[in-house]
C-alpha cells in the first residue's frame, strides 16, 4: 500500500471542465484505470490513473477520498495505462514537437511516438453553441537523432527512403494497408526497416 506521506500525492487539485461539453478530455476512457508510473524517480504500481489529453496532465485519486490530484508534469518520467507506455520528452529547440507526454508505440533502431491530443470543437446553430471534445493524434518518427512528423504513408516512406522499395514490397506481400490502420502500418514499417538495416550491416 502506498503510504499517506508518499511523494506520489504531491501536486495540485485537478478541476475538470464543464460537463456541458460532450464527451470527455481523457485518453481512452473517463473511468479510473490501474496503471504504473515513475514519479520523482520512484516507481509506483497499481495506481488509479486518468490521463487528460486536452491539458496533457496525469491525474491520480487521493488515497482516502475522491479528491483528484494533477501531478507535476516534469517530475513524471513515464507512465503506463491501457497497455500503452507514455514517456515524457523535452525535445531540443527547433524540434517539430513540444515538451510533453508521448505514447511510445515502437522502440527499436527507430522510434515511433504518438501525441494523444484533444481539442474542444464549437459548432453554432439554432441560436445555440455546442461544444464537444475531438481527438486528433499526431505521429512522429525519431531516426538518427531527428524527429520527423508523419501522418501519411508517403511521409513515412520518405523518412525510410534508404529502404523505401523494400518497405513497400513488404507491405504489399503482407497486405499492410496504411489507410485501414495507420498505427499498425507504421509499426510494421519501422519493424521491417530496422530488421533490414541490421541485416545489411
Amino acid at each position: 500500500m502506498i503510504r499517506e506521506n508518499s511523494r506520489l500525492y504531491s501536486g495540485r487539485e485537478y478541476v475538470p471542465l464543464s460537463r456541458r461539453i460532450q464527451g470527455h478530455a481523457f485518453y481512452a476512457s473517463n473511468d479510473w484505470a490501474q496503471g504504473s508510473l515513475v514519479y520523482w524517480g520512484e516507481q509506483y504500481e497499481q495506481v488509479p490513473l486518468l490521463y487528460d489529453i486536452l491539458s496533457d496532465e496525469l491525474v491520480i485519486r487521493h488515497y482516502d477520498s475522491s479528491f483528484r490530484i494533477k501531478l507535476i508534469a516534469d517530475k513524471i518520467t513515464a507512465f503506463s495505462i491501457y497497455n500503452h507506455h507514455f514517456i515524457r520528452l523535452e525535445p531540443p529547440r527547433g524540434a517539430p514537437l513540444a515538451a510533453g507526454f508521448y505514447d511510445q508505440l515502437y522502440k527499436g533502431g527507430t522510434l515511433l511516438l504518438a501525441k494523444r491530443r484533444k481539442t474542444i470543437l464549437e459548432t453554432r446553430g439554432d441560436g445555440q453553441v455546442k461544444q464537444e471534445f475531438e481527438q486528433n493524434d499526431q505521429y512522429y518518427i525519431f531516426k538518427e537523432g531527428t524527429y520527423y512528423p508523419v501522418s501519411k504513408r508517403g511521409a513515412v516512406l520518405k523518412v525510410l527512403k534508404d529502404k523505401r522499395k523494400e518497405v513497400k514490397r513488404m507491405m504489399k506481400q503482407n497486405k499492410v494497408l496504411f489507410w485501414q490502420n495507420p498505427e499498425y502500418a507504421m509499426i510494421k514499417m519501422l519493424e521491417f526497416y530496422d530488421l533490414a538495416k541490421t541485416a545489411a550491416e
